[in-house]
């Protein structure tokens, strides 16, 4: 007679991916983050009230601390963009592909936004070291094909794709049609301002729509984050 002995099969369970509750808090918190900043550096910028260059860089010569101080939470401000744009293509996908997709590809083109910022300390500089005829000078021989390539490019796949990746979170149910409808009235408003009051509301709106997904993004569960499906 033959025995068979029969072994327990040990089935491995994987455990939850720890890294999971992480990444959402680091998602939520650079969104609110892009906001916040994106904000400051307005609040904090010595907007010229005019649309010249020349007044331009007396408004930087004038204010140096906060004209520094503007670009760098710009920069950075900016810069948080990036992974906003991924984190809400990525929430979107199931249920908006093709908005997460066309906007997702027009916030990388934006990406450049936060270096063409780096301008106030070029324009900074000209206007501490040089007369204003001279500053002026300078600035007129400047390739503007070059620079509209560059600073078009940045500003128009910021502005289009923030907008298209809002309304994908909307068409994928993650949040409502307002946070969508604050971004695209707020760089509207802010499209061309030379002043503080116009500027800044501009950024507000920007910001309020930010901070809502971001608020979204954070009091959603982890398995609602790692399967972009909302509840």
């Amino acid at each position: 007679m033959t025995t068979i002995s029969t072994a327990a099969t040990t089935t491995a369970v994987p455990s939850a991916d720890r890294g999971r509750r992480a990444r959402r808090i680091a998602a939520g918190s650079s969104i609110i983050g892009a906001g916040v900043l994106t904000l400051a550096g307005y609040l904090t910028a010595p907007w010229e009230g005019g649309a010249t260059q020349a007044e331009y860089i007396r408004s930087l010569t004038g204010h140096p601390t906060s004209s520094m101080l503007s670009m760098i939470l710009l920069h950075f401000g900016y810069l948080l963009l990036v992974p906003t744009a991924f984190v809400l293509a990525r929430l979107a996908r199931r249920r908006a592909p093709w908005l997460a997709g066309i906007g997702l590809a027009f916030a990388v083109l934006g990406s450049g936004l936060s270096a063409v910022v780096l301008t106030d300390a070029y324009d900074l500089s000209l206007g501490q070291h040089l007369t204003m005829a001279q500053a002026l000078g300078v600035e007129s021989g400047m390739s503007v094909a070059g620079f509209v390539a560059i600073g078009l490019t940045s500003t128009v796949g910021t502005v289009v794709g923030s907008v298209l990746l809002m309304a994908a979170m909307w068409r994928a149910t993650w949040t409502s049609w307002l946070p969508g409808v604050a971004t695209l009235a707020g760089w509207v408003v802010a499209y061309g301002a030379h002043d503080f009051l116009r500027a800044c509301t501009g950024a507000a709106l920007i910001t309020i729509g930010l901070v809502a997904v971001g608020v979204r993004v954070l009091r959603s569960s982890d398995e609602q984050f790692a399967t972009g499906i909302p509840a």
